[in-house]
């Protein structure tokens, strides 16, 4: 039996991967992450920032776990117009960990790490769309696979973990919406009052005169 050391990590980013067994990865569909909707500021209802939230565990073996000599780095991507992977800037979004935000959108992975609490927060700069993004890794850390995939080749590199949906929504902002809604109804009110109830319950009368000859 081989003395190698053979430093291996499985990362089940909310509940949807896991490592195979074989050297077949099954492909699925992009996960959904979750939706944020936006609005404008209106008087004193003011549009806040809102953080979505997924749990990602790691289980590295016994190896990984004693001999990691750093910790490994994931980012998160898109594509642009010509299909070239791009790390998602602060600008657009914020990964946050708990409270604190990510340095350069960058999650640091120890090998005594089991979980993490990872958050996503739009900023104002950031499209109102479906965005399609990517876990991919940065750093292996020294780790020969990653689930099931091989971290070092020919070429330098590294795979996708996998990808997913998150949706930035603009809507009406509620109190401007409430206000929209009450006007309308006032203002129906009172179309109503003016042409049915009105004549209904007061009636104009007409008066006749008769000259005395």
């Amino acid at each position: 039996m081989s003395n190698r050391l053979f430093k291996a990590l499985a990362i089940v980013l909310f509940a949807s991967i896991t490592v195979s067994c074989d050297h077949n990865i099954e492909v699925k569909p992009p996960f959904a992450w979750g939706r944020y909707d936006s609005y404008d500021d209106f008087l004193w209802k003011k549009c806040a920032p809102d953080t979505l939230r997924r749990t990602l565990v790691f289980d590295f073996n016994e190896d990984a776990r004693n001999y990691l000599d750093r910790p490994v780095i994931i980012g998160i991507y898109k594509k642009d117009d010509n299909g070239n992977l791009q790390e998602i800037s602060p600008e657009e979004a914020q990964l946050v960990i708990g409270d604190k935000s990510c340095p350069n959108n960058r999650i640091a992975v120890e090998a005594d790490c089991k979980e993490l609490k990872l958050g996503i927060v739009f900023t104002r700069q950031a499209e109102d769309k479906v965005h399609c993004w990517y876990f991919k890794i940065i750093d292996n850390g020294g780790l020969d696979r990653i689930n099931d995939l091989e971290t070092s080749s020919p070429d330098n590199a590294l795979p996708i973990l996998r990808d997913f949906q998150i949706e930035k929504h603009h809507r009406w902002n509620p109190l401007a919406e409430l206000c929209s809604i009450l006007g309308i109804i006032l203002f129906g009110a009172f179309i109503v009052w003016l042409l049915i109830l009105r004549p209904a319950f007061y009636p104009k009368f007409r008066h006749c005169s008769k000259e005395c000859v």
